[in-house]
């Protein structure tokens, strides 16, 4: 999250917390966006977003099948699935900034230009660890 922030100008502080013991990132313009790993899928990880919000319908119109969806409140991952890096972080990049590209055609996600970077090495160190602590649990 923090990288793709860092690849724009316009999201201001970005706080993290936990919701639903989810880690969990909005920023004052944005809207919430979490993930997590779960026992009932181990082989997958997924972000979650607003159900509500406009995010994950756009994010179906724009790259269709590219994506795994869960209805319209998360996008799916395998842990060992080559991450479609340059989109996944324009759909970071439109929920961080939300409430100012909401009114916008796909949620101005043709004009964002992300350059790829090591996301997919960050989210799937975050998942297995993830993983791994939580089976430790007793």
């Amino acid at each position: 999250m923090h990288e793709t922030a860092g690849e724009f100008d316009d999201f201001g502080t970005i706080e993290e917390t936990l919701k639903w013991c989810e880690p969990s990132f909005v920023t004052k313009n944005g809207s919430t966006l979490r993930m997590d790993w779960k026992d009932r899928a181990p082989e997958q990880f997924a972000i979650y977003f607003k159900c509500t919000s406009l995010l994950v319908p756009t994010f179906k119109r724009v790259y269709g099948d590219l994506f795994t969806y869960e209805n319209d409140r998360a996008i799916l991952f395998g842990l060992d699935q080559e991450l479609p890096e340059s989109e996944l972080k324009q759909c970071i990049a439109a929920t961080l900034r939300y409430h100012k590209v909401k009114k916008l055609p796909n949620l101005g996600i043709e004009h964002l230009v992300v350059p790829s970077t090591r996301l997919m090495e960050h989210t799937r160190a975050f998942c297995r660890a993830r993983s791994d602590a939580l089976r430790e649990v007793p």
